[in-house]
């Protein structure tokens, strides 16, 4: 029974342990990611479409896994252009 205690003390320390968030080095080649920016000015209540967001760098905004599911929706508040898209600027996100 020690023996097997001794083992899995082992193994803990081998697995390590679960992080969540961006280590050092993911933040410092965080601006070579993209992300979602507003390319047109937006006025509140206005629908999100392909030509005023698009997927550019540095990764400001929203990720650009959620660009289809924003199409269609709408504004929050109104956005200037060159400004990154954020969670608060998409009704029902």
């Amino acid at each position: 029974l020690k023996k097997l205690v001794e083992n899995i003390r082992i193994i803990e320390k081998a697995i390590g342990k679960i992080h969540y968030g961006l280590t050092k080095e993911e933040k410092k080649s965080r601006i070579f990611r993209k992300s979602l920016f507003v390319v047109k000015n937006i006025k509140k209540g206005e629908r999100f479409a392909e030509e005023n967001i698009k997927s550019i760098r540095p990764a400001d905004g929203i990720s650009p896994k959620y660009f289809k599911k924003i199409i269609g929706k709408k504004s929050t508040k109104s956005i200037k252009k060159c400004s990154p898209l954020k969670r608060n600027h998409v009704n029902n996100l």
